[in-house]
């Protein structure tokens, strides 16, 4: 998962990103309805980054410096509580993509 307007740094857009490959089967149903309904969109994985090596969901959407964080926070929550609660499913990310462009750096990325 990643997040954006965390707390105060907000200019004209909030997301929530969450890597698709790791929702229950219900969740990916879900969210192939929310994408297919232009709620969301959906992000296929690609060799060209590091952090693009796992299909993900974008929740998204626009704000303004003025607006409340909590407002904000309403929002992005009005589309994310759509999924339901599950078990943490962990998956080893797919580096072939990468490794096929060269060696990997070592350490955490």
């Amino acid at each position: 998962m990643d997040s954006g307007c965390n707390g105060e740094n907000c200019s004209n857009r909030a997301y929530i990103t969450i890597n698709y490959d790791t929702l229950s089967d219900k969740n990916k149903e879900i969210a192939d309805n929310l994408v297919k309904d232009g709620v969301i969109r959906f992000i296929p994985k690609d060799g060209n980054c590091i952090r693009n090596l796992y299909n993900k969901v974008e929740i998204e959407i626009p704000t303004n410096p003025q607006e409340a964080v909590k407002l904000v926070e309403n929002k992005l929550l009005a589309i994310a509580g759509r999924f339901e609660r599950q078990q943490k499913i962990e998956k080893t990310m797919d580096l072939s993509i990468l490794r096929a462009k060269g060696p990997i750096p070592k350490g955490r990325f």
